[in-house]
């Protein structure tokens, strides 16, 4: 009989002191983010570890312990304590960059492709002005060629306006006698 009792016993004492909160796998406030997952207050959804720290407010928007920290004091925490400010040691500079994708490696991006953040990723430019990024002939500085693509993405194909290279000029010859008027091409 000793022995049915203890294997009770110490599942009893084990259950008590198991009696600790555990963390909820439920998602209260619907921001995606469990108590289990790390959410440090389930009960508003502006508050989880994705969150941005709002600097000065008292209070921990992104779970981290802090109230977020602005070195520089413009208002952005830095991105070391969950906010946005790219250098928190410049009050000017705070903002992330947007920065395009480069897929022809020409220097100009595509403007429907961008990321916003401090540090430019691999195969990314500040500049979004390629008008065809998968063609490195293409671009704002190329020189328009007489081809039916607008070479220099003014948004022209071909245009005399450009000093189009490789094109002919043509000449009016109203008369029919092989030879055309040079005030009218």
């Amino acid at each position: 009989m000793r022995l049915t009792i203890l294997p009770v016993l110490f599942s009893l004492m084990f259950a008590a002191g198991c009696s600790g909160k555990e963390d909820s796998v439920e998602d209260v406030d619907g921001d995606g983010v469990t108590e289990a997952d790390g959410d440090c207050d389930d009960t508003v959804a502006s508050i989880n570890p994705l969150a941005t720290d709002i600097v000065g407010d008292d209070v921990d928007q992104n779970c981290d312990g802090t109230d977020g920290i602005d070195i520089d004091g413009d208002g952005v925490a830095s991105t070391g304590s969950g906010g946005t400010d790219c250098d928190d040691l410049d009050p000017d500079v705070s903002d992330p960059t947007s920065w395009f994708l480069d897929l022809d490696y020409d220097g100009y991006g595509d403007a429907s492709t961008s990321v916003d953040t401090c540090e430019a990723p691999i195969g990314y430019v500040t500049d979004s002005s390629d008008c065809d990024d998968s063609d490195s002939s293409v671009s704002p500085d190329a020189e328009e060629v007489c081809d039916g693509i607008d070479n220099d993405c003014d948004g022209n194909a071909d245009d005399a306006d450009d000093g189009v290279t490789g094109a002919t000029s043509w000449y009016a010859d109203v008369d029919a006698d092989g030879y055309g008027d040079a005030a009218v091409s």
